[in-house]
């Protein structure tokens, strides 16, 4: 299968989806939209100039780039390219690869902030991916056949249909949120729009336009499109040919199906336990190389945060300034002390089980869609 740069469709998938799985950030965390710089790369916005304070859920919507980058930078390349490969089946991602004595690798904030991949990604895997939202955080391997039985009837292939957790299910929930203000107006796949189904979903585009995406999902079918040419071009639209393409071939699909919403309702989501993060036992945040004590030793421990929660500001120098009695509690997200009282504060070891959770022809140019089914959540 042919090998596509993703652009801003890899999003959900390698910042925001697992960044919600460690708690780095919730639905309505506030980043600002703003000029930033990491050892001299600029990430720049698809729309021009800054929008100050977003939301994540605001950011998805209008797909912006340095909000995403900012998350991902909390999250850590490690994290999202691990979610990637492990959980969400994307197998064509490169850690390291030497070529004429150069290094390329995809664990970058470029590559998986912004999806400028070294190889790049298939619809396939992308369908896929996206599906583990549409089925309570289950990622079940795509394929393009159910069973195939010789002439007497009897299956001599037959699909793995078995799926393995790749999400929490308050995750693959917050996810779905997330994706629907993309296609509501004002965001950048509004124009997916199916009669009586409700509509998720992300676009994504490249340097100089020469891929166009949208991955989009109902509660019954999870469809991803690419829109470009086999030797990369620029093309320039209007609008994206993705999305149009995605709505034509869906409607299609859901003609005669019953009309139906996601099941995006959180008293049927569990808010209690949590995932285990590394914080800095000073001041509670996200761990960097700041958090040593004055004897050199580590000051990041291992504590328990609800599913969505946890810090998402980083520790820096400055806040070992007036570092807590030993035998003092660790700090708040905002560096007040609080009790370590709770499940898992204060270890300096992950606890065994819960370090991790246990774990979805055109004359302008052609498209490759792929569609993967994904049955709806059932309610609780």
């Amino acid at each position: 299968m042919s090998l596509r740069q993703p652009g801003s469709s890899i999003k959900p998938i390698s910042v925001y989806a697992p960044a919600l799985e460690y708690g780095v950030i919730t639905p309505n965390s506030v980043f600002e939209d703003k000029p930033i710089n990491y050892n001299g790369w600029s990430p720049k916005n698809a729309y021009s100039g800054f929008r100050g304070g977003l939301s994540i859920k605001a950011a998805v919507k209008i797909s912006t780039n340095t909000i995403a980058v900012q998350v991902l930078d909390k999250l850590g390349v490690d994290r999202s390219f691990n979610f990637l490969k492990n959980r969400l089946g994307i197998t064509t991602l490169v850690d390291g690869r030497t070529v004429n004595g150069k290094v390329y690798t995809d664990k970058t904030l470029a590559s998986l902030g912004l999806g400028g991949l070294t190889d790049g990604v298939t619809v396939f895997e992308m369908a896929g991916a996206y599906s583990a939202f549409a089925n309570e955080g289950v990622y079940i391997k795509p394929h393009t056949f159910s069973k195939v039985l010789d002439k007497n009837g009897k299956t001599i292939l037959e699909a793995d249909t078995s799926g393995t957790v790749a999400m929490g299910k308050q995750t693959a929930t917050q996810m779905l949120e997330l994706l629907a203000g993309v296609t509501t107006p004002g965001g950048t796949g509004s124009e997916a729009v199916i009669t009586g189904m409700q509509t998720l979903g992300k676009t994504g585009s490249t340097d100089n336009n020469c891929d166009r995406w949208f991955i989009g999902m109902t509660p019954y079918y999870v469809g991803a499109v690419w829109y470009g040419f086999d030797i990369p071009k620029s093309m320039h639209f209007s609008y994206n040919p993705a999305v149009r393409i995605w709505t034509k071939v869906m409607t299609g699909i859901h003609s005669g199906l019953p009309s139906k919403k996601f099941d995006i309702n959180y008293s049927n989501v569990r808010t209690t336990g949590g995932v285990t993060i590394k914080v800095c036992s000073v001041s509670g945040l996200l761990p960097s190389d700041a958090c040593v004590d004055e004897n050199g030793n580590s000051t990041v421990i291992y504590k328990n945060v609800p599913y969505g929660g946890g810090p998402h500001e980083t520790c820096s120098a400055a806040h070992h300034t007036n570092q807590p009695p030993a035998g003092g509690g660790t700090g708040g997200e905002n560096g007040a002390p609080v009790s370590e009282n709770g499940e898992n504060a204060g270890q300096t070891e992950p606890p065994a089980a819960e370090t991790e959770p246990a774990a979805g022809d055109n004359p302008e140019g052609g498209a490759e869609p792929s569609v993967n089914e994904a049955p709806p959540p059932a309610a609780e």
